[in-house]
């Protein structure tokens, strides 16, 4: 028996790939509740010593799985779709899948040269006081060891760089997977940065081979931005929800098309040569794959 009282929707893409755009954006509508941040806490409740975000499905318990599903209810506020979108879920799907077998899934897939190019950004940018303090108030620790633990990390990472860490010393940013932290030490941030969206875009694209095609649905980041009240039309009648509101209602002045082909901008040509290798080694099935021109 379900006991949950929505459909759940994940939005599944890599970090810098557009996905709190396409979720906000798919959130305003009515019928529409959704997560306004990630939630890795509650994908690693009653998860003891983590070592990256690849949680398997056969670790659940149902113990575990009822805590999930009561961690969500917060957020529901009875509209009929709950979207959540947390970037490490492209390591875990199978796990995700177990939590909630019903739900549907958002497969949004970006450049890897952009994105990449992102991921650099975030590594390499020095810390916002600003910034930290609202994402770390978004998080609602005081209800939640997991969160707790999760902000603390956040903060340990921040304050390092600000007493002038480095990179390797600070630990990691964004989605852990299995080898990052070998990984920090002996390769450059940049090789990180793109098996961090390599890593995530095919174990994405293999997990999601195995759910039906009735509950998934792709998108890429440059035809939203590129004509957002059709595309968001569309995922309307995915989620059977009103798709007339979003082209009565929606304001589109928020999204542009300026950071597509950044990547190739920003990247010198040794650096572009540096990541061709993870562009490459994309499994043939994964939804974009751009290599340097």
């Amino acid at each position: 028996m379900k006991e949950y009282r929505y459909t759940p929707v994940i939005l599944v893409g890599a970090l810098r790939s557009g996905t709190k755009l396409v979720r906000d954006s798919i959130g305003a509508h009515p019928d529409v509740d959704l997560i306004p941040h990630e939630v890795d806490h509650i994908w690693q409740t009653n998860q003891t010593a983590i070592a990256s975000d690849e949680l398997s499905a056969t670790a659940l318990t149902q113990r575990t799985r009822q805590a999930i599903h009561k961690k969500f209810d917060r957020y529901h506020r009875g509209a009929p779709v709950l979207i959540e979108k947390t970037v490490s879920n492209c390591l875990r799907l199978p796990f995700v899948d177990s939590v909630f077998p019903n739900a549907k899934y958002i497969h949004l897939t970006r450049d890897g040269i952009d994105t990449i190019e992102s991921i650099y950004r975030q590594w390499t940018m020095p810390p916002d006081w600003r910034h930290f303090a609202k994402k770390l108030l978004s998080y609602p620790w005081w209800k939640d060891p997991q969160a707790l633990s999760l902000s603390k990390q956040v903060a340990s990472r921040v304050v390092s760089r600000l007493l002038g860490f480095n990179e390797r010393r600070a630990g990691t940013w964004g989605v852990r997977y299995a080898g990052i932290d070998h990984d920090v030490q002996t390769r450059e941030i940049l090789e990180v940065c793109a098996a961090q969206w390599s890593r995530s875009t095919t174990m994405a694209t293999q997990a999601l081979q195995a759910i039906p095609n009735e509950r998934q649905i792709a998108i890429e980041y440059e035809s939203f931005v590129e004509k957002p009240l059709d595309e968001l039309e569309r995922f309307a009648c995915f989620l059977d929800i009103d798709r007339d509101w979003y082209r009565q209602h929606f304001a589109t002045n928020r999204i542009s098309r300026s950071n597509v082909g950044i990547g190739r901008q920003r990247l010198t040509t040794q650096q572009l040569q540096m990541i061709e290798p993870y562009l490459q080694g994309c499994p043939n099935e994964c939804p974009k794959l751009v290599q340097p021109a």
